[in-house]
């Protein structure tokens, strides 16, 4: 959970050219699969997206934000915490907020699925018997679970075996070039 004391400040509305006094107090949010849920729900989109083009609007920014409170958030609140803790939020949504460490073999290369659902998610809570407490979780968390359930259950990704040759390949020129060997 990521709480922030927001301090009452001033806006300006460009639209309408007013000024106007915010609202300060304790803001909690977290970013689980409840509030990715709400969102979708908002939006019709997919959260998690990798493809270039998917990148947010600020009216789907904050409205996130908005999707992540506990309790109540009015809007002019979560437009303060998108200008003034837009960073810190996002190095909330991003952090792993866990130990584990999933090894991949080509860290470069694209996962093969680049869009998942909160309903892609909760299908593979119910698949792997995870609790449905833990879609209070932080997201990165959860995810990284079901990433260990697909591994332990062999459905990890598999190296095709030209991805097999190159890194043998590029093991066998590493371990040369260190020994100063010719092969």
């Amino acid at each position: 959970m990521l709480i922030i004391e927001l301090k009452p400040d001033l806006l300006h509305n460009q639209e309408t050219n007013e000024v106007f006094q915010t609202k300060g107090g304790i803001v909690r949010l977290e970013h689980s699969l409840i509030s990715v849920s709400k969102w979708e729900s908002i939006w019709e989109k997919p959260f998690i997206d990798t493809n270039a083009s998917a990148e947010k609007s600020a009216p789907e920014d904050i409205s996130y934000i908005q999707c992540m409170a506990i309790g109540p958030l009015s809007d002019d609140q979560a437009l303060l915490l998108y200008y003034r803790h837009g960073l810190e939020i996002q190095q909330y949504i991003q952090a792993s907020h866990t130990a584990t460490v999933i090894q991949r073999y080509d860290d470069n290369k694209p996962h093969r699925r680049s869009t998942i659902t909160s309903e892609l998610i909760y299908y593979n809570m119910l698949a792997y018997q995870i609790p449905f407490d833990c879609e209070k979780w932080h997201l990165n968390r959860l995810l990284t679970l079901i990433d260990i359930c697909h591994i332990k259950n062999g459905k990890g990704e598999k190296m095709t075996a030209r991805e097999i040759y190159q890194q043998n390949k590029a093991l066998n020129a590493k371990r040369r070039a260190a020994t100063g060997s010719k092969g």
